[in-house]
C-alpha cells in the first residue's frame, strides 16, 4: 500500500497526521520507569575476608608512603649546589635564550607596524561599489524572500494542528479512555496541549475543548 499512500495526497497527509497523534498521545501518558537514587551500600564492610584485605590494603600504603618520605629526605639532604662548569653553563643558555627574546620581540614590532600600515591603507580605500547597485541587489533578495514566503504557506502543512484537532474530536478515544477526573485535569494541563491550544491557525478558527468526564 506504500505506492498508493505516496501518490495519493490526501492519504499521504491522514497517514502523517494519524502517526502524530500518536505521538502526541505517547508524550502525554510517559512515565519515568528509571530511578536515579544511589543504591544502598553499607557504612561497614560485612565480611571477614573484605576486612582483612582493607587492612593489608592500608597497611601497603603506609609502607610506601614510608619509602617515598625517606627518599624525599635524602635528596633533599644532598648539596644542591650546582659545580662551577653547570653555572657556566647554565649563565650562557640564558644569554642565548635572551637574545632569541629579543629577537622575537623585534619580529613582533615590526609585524605590528606593518599590519597598521596596511589596515590604514584598507580603510582609506573607497569603494567600488555603486549605491544603486546595491539597491538593485536588495530589490531583487526582497522579491525572492517573498516568493520563498508565499511557496511555503501555500504547501507547507502543520501536521501537528491537525493531529491536535483529531485527538480532541475523536469520541472513541475519549470513550475508551479511563482516565479519572484527576488524571483528566493533568492530561488537559500539559505543555504540549497549552502550546497547542495558544497557537492560532488561519485554517482552523476554533479548537474543540476536551469534555470532563
Amino acid at each position: 500500500m506504500w505506492n498508493v499512500i505516496s501518490g495519493n495526497e490526501y492519504l499521504k497527509q491522514k497517514n502523517t497526521t494519524h502517526n502524530q497523534k500518536r505521538h502526541l498521545i505517547n508524550i502525554i501518558g510517559a512515565r519515568p520507569a528509571i530511578t536515579n537514587d544511589l543504591p544502598w551500600y553499607p557504612s561497614h564492610s560485612l565480611s571477614k575476608n573484605t576486612n582483612k584485605f582493607s587492612i593489608q590494603r592500608n597497611i601497603k600504603v603506609f609502607n610506601d608512603n614510608q619509602v617515598l618520605l625517606k627518599k624525599m629526605m635524602e635528596i633533599d639532604q644532598k648539596d644542591a649546589q650546582l659545580s662551577q662548569k653547570k653555572l657556566s653553563k647554565s649563565f650562557q643558555m640564558h644569554k642565548i635564550k635572551s637574545s632569541a627574546e629579543y629577537v622575537r620581540k623585534s619580529n613582533e614590532k615590526f609585524i605590528g607596524i606593518e599590519n597598521q600600515k596596511m589596515l590604514q591603507r584598507i580603510v582609506s580605500q573607497k569603494s567600488v561599489y555603486q549605491n544603486k547597485d546595491f539597491k538593485k541587489q536588495n530589490l531583487q533578495a526582497n522579491l525572492y524572500k517573498q516568493n520563498i514566503s508565499r511557496q511555503n504557506k501555500k504547501y507547507n502543512l502543520d501536521y501537528t494542528i491537525l493531529a491536535k484537532k483529531e485527538l480532541l474530536s475523536d469520541s472513541a478515544f475519549i470513550r475508551r479512555s479511563s482516565l479519572s477526573t484527576q488524571a483528566y485535569s493533568s492530561f488537559s494541563k500539559s505543555p504540549i496541549l497549552m502550546a497547542l491550544n495558544s497557537k492560532k491557525n488561519e485554517n482552523a478558527k476554533d479548537f474543540i475543548d476536551f469534555p470532563i468526564l
